[in-house]
């Protein structure tokens, strides 16, 4: 892939790309933790986060509780 995304973080990215409004932290950790039955604690999903922020794939907006994280290219890879 040339977006250079690890297969972590593409599986989060394709989730988000199902909410094109955005969702919350604790949505996001609540999927991934209870649904798909990972092992993160909040640290390595705010860390996985962070490097998405960092690509320039995800965005955050909104107060400090409730942030809300909204993929920034619509385009799934």
């Amino acid at each position: 892939s040339t977006y250079n995304l690890t297969a972590t973080t593409k599986l989060i990215m394709d989730y988000l790309w199902d909410f094109p409004e955005g969702t919350s932290f604790r949505e996001i950790y609540k999927h991934f933790t209870e649904v798909k039955g990972r092992d993160w604690k909040r640290q390595t999903l705010y860390t996985y986060l962070t490097i998405l922020m960092e690509q320039g794939f995800l965005r955050t907006e909104g107060s400090r509780r409730r942030k809300i994280g909204r993929a920034s290219c619509r385009e799934r890879v």
